[in-house]
């Protein structure tokens, strides 16, 4: 079986990579339109898709095939197209669940219509992480059996929004329908939400925390390009104060991040401490650019940024900003280029390295202000060093961890970009300086309980 759909008793239906993360044009639906209802059963396993962004590109392409029991697009990130999802799943009576837990935009005048119409089995859905929707569910659960929606991540502020509600419950009875506190006063006036999203006794309630931190943990790779380029554009969410990509390992989509939060001044924070790798054309290139709030930017774990200008613009315009942290970069996981730009149009930035990337660094035709005024450029990090321990575990720096009496290390990733074999538990040597061969790792912050000893130093 290699491709990515599956069925309860033969192999793959159509020969997609299992590897698929963006479907762009009609695939499927040429595969598929007029399939019989009892053709295809069994589960959809589309768990590798990170994006549909074709306008028809998955339309009704699942339709009235009963036989579907579950379906598997728990990385789907973004929906963006004109009718991308209409009708995608309508008529599966099969179906009694769905989970779209890294559903983050949905994009596109109809680009979820009618996705579970009809779907009389559907009990659960779960887009609890939708956080801008600028796009339709207009109809998208017509006809269920959902008796709760809950929209925790909902973030964004234009009014049309509204549209995108139009009769959402139609056909559904008794459903309770949950949103942030700070949605009351505005959605008193959406007549979509004040007629139940055409349900029947659907009861709307305000009663989950206002968003401050938009949620974006779950998703640990972007493969797609320009998947948030221009996400929350000209501060459009301008209540978040904090963006949580806590859980982001990889990025190798070109302009995956592209003015994702450009102009957002509200943002003081961005946790990326687990993004290890970048390996596209300005994969993170201005995702920042005009945040006047952040003063700090911690990249802990990054160590390879591999090719010309991946971090180009990474803190261009960011006139409230004092330092930046570079902790776990290697010599070796270094390309030249990579910063050009970074602190564009920004002054008195002080930019921290450790102290073995000083000749790398220096020998970068950008330095030393990466395009910014009275740039200073530091090496007064610990070298990032390997660990091995006696247990011949090999361990390197984990900075997200350190306290004030220990560093913090980790078990050395292993694997090639994107499959890492990453464990982030944290180990910890006593002291803020390096360890000497000899000397104790421990699994706790205040160095009481023994893991092992160092053996040697790399």
């Amino acid at each position: 079986n290699n491709g990515v759909l599956s069925n309860s008793t033969t192999t793959a239906f159509i020969p997609l990579p299992e590897s698929i993360v963006d479907i762009s044009d009609y695939a499927l639906y040429n595969a598929y339109k007029g399939t019989s209802s009892s053709a295809l059963s069994g589960k959809i396993d589309l768990s590798s898709l990170q994006a549909i962004t074709g306008n028809s590109a998955c339309y009704y392409t699942f339709a009235n095939c009963t036989g579907i029991t579950s379906i598997d697009v728990s990385s789907l990130i973004v929906t963006v197209g004109s009718s991308c999802c209409y009708g995608m799943f309508s008529g599966d009576t099969g179906i009694t669940s769905a989970d779209f837990k890294s559903l983050v935009w949905i994009k596109g005048n109809s680009c979820c219509r009618q996705m579970f119409y009809n779907c009389t089995n559907l009990a659960s859905v779960n887009v609890s992480k939708v956080a801008k929707l600028s796009g339709s569910l207009q109809q998208a659960f017509q006809n269920t059996a959902i008796t709760e929606l809950s929209f925790n991540n909902l973030a964004y502020t234009a009014s049309n929004i509204n549209a995108g509600f139009q009769n959402m419950l139609q056909g559904c009875s008794n459903v309770t329908v949950h949103f942030p506190t700070e949605w009351q006063t505005d959605m008193a006036s959406y007549s979509n939400v004040t007629a139940g999203f055409g349900g029947t006794n659907t009861t709307v309630l305000f009663d989950l925390p206002n968003v401050r931190t938009l949620d974006l943990t779950g998703i640990k790779s972007i493969k797609v390009n320009s998947l948030f380029s221009s996400f929350a554009n000209n501060n459009y969410f301008p209540n978040i104060t904090k963006v949580d990509l806590s859980d982001l390992e990889y990025i190798s989509g070109q302009t995956a991040f592209s003015n994702a939060f450009q102009n957002t001044t509200s943002i003081t924070s961005v946790d990326v401490s687990k993004l290890i790798v970048i390996t596209a054309y300005q994969g993170i290139g201005g995702a920042l650019n005009g945040c006047t709030g952040i003063t700090t930017m911690r990249y802990d774990s990054l160590k390879y940024t591999k090719g010309d200008r991946t971090c180009m613009d990474i803190c261009s315009n960011m006139t409230g900003l004092t330092n930046v942290y570079f902790p776990a970069l290697t010599p070796s996981g270094y390309d030249a280029g990579t910063f050009r730009r970074a602190v564009l149009n920004t002054t008195g930035v002080t930019i921290h390295f450790p102290s073995n990337m000083q000749s790398t660094i220096t020998a970068d035709s950008d330095y030393p202000n990466f395009a910014g005024t009275n740039t200073v450029v530091s090496f007064d990090l610990p070298a990032t060093v390997i660990l091995t321990g006696v247990d011949t575990v090999e361990y390197e720096r984990n900075p997200k961890y350190d306290t004030a009496t220990a560093l913090a290390w980790r078990v050395k990733d292993t694997g090639t970009a994107p499959e890492f074999v990453i464990d982030w538990t944290p180990f910890y040597t006593s002291g803020t300086t390096d360890p000497t061969v000899g000397a104790t790792i421990y699994s706790d912050s205040a160095c009481t309980v023994a893991v092992t000893t160092i053996s040697s130093i790399a």
